[in-house]
């Protein structure tokens, strides 16, 4: 059944920014700059009037800060929020490992993360059934990793089990699952 976040908790909302939903879980932003991180059961809340990017995937949210630095809250079953640990967070903690972030995501259904750094380097984390971190195996991983052959990115996407990265020289690189696995990078024929 759908809460009225309005009369739910006090204060006045903004309009002003689009917050992403998904899954089972929402993300809003009171006229205060809070972020409050809404799930079935839990709450968290956190200041916002700093972050310069946000993302919601399956059950986690994730941020970027004033000075380019990662940040993840929620479920964390697949070490999806990149701090070392498969322990779920109701507070934002740091992504490790991580500077010069300038776009962050969630995979859309398994457990992993992405971001793009400032010099078009890709990093990912999570859960790594099929091959979606891009660094050559099927091993999860709760920390960072950089993928493999792959610089001068531009634009990433993530898919349930799959991602994808737009080159600064145009062309569209996969990996993970789509009609099979790739462990490493590909490039898409035709693009």
């Amino acid at each position: 059944m759908p809460v009225d976040v309005l009369n739910e908790f006090s204060g006045t909302w903004s309009s002003s920014l689009t917050l992403p939903t998904d899954w089972n879980h929402s993300t809003a932003l009171s006229s205060g700059q809070s972020i409050y991180f809404l799930n079935t059961s839990e709450m968290g809340e956190m200041r916002a009037n700093a972050f310069s990017f946000i993302d919601s995937a399956g059950e986690s949210s994730y941020f970027i800060d004033g000075q380019g630095m990662a940040q993840g809250v929620g479920a964390n079953n697949f070490g999806q929020l990149g701090d070392g640990t498969t322990i779920n967070r109701n507070s934002p903690v740091q992504v490790s490992g991580l500077s010069n972030v300038v776009k962050i995501m969630g995979g859309r259904e398994h457990g992993f993360s992405m971001a793009l750094t400032d010099i078009g380097e890709v990093w990912t984390w999570g859960q790594n059934t099929f091959g979606q971190l891009g660094d050559g195996s099927t091993d999860s991983s709760s920390v960072p990793k950089k993928v493999a052959n792959l610089s001068g990115v531009i634009a990433l996407a993530a898919g349930s089990s799959s991602s994808f990265a737009l080159k600064n020289d145009g062309t569209v690189w996969w990996w993970g699952r789509l009609s099979t696995d790739a462990l490493l990078p590909a490039q898409v024929p035709g693009i």
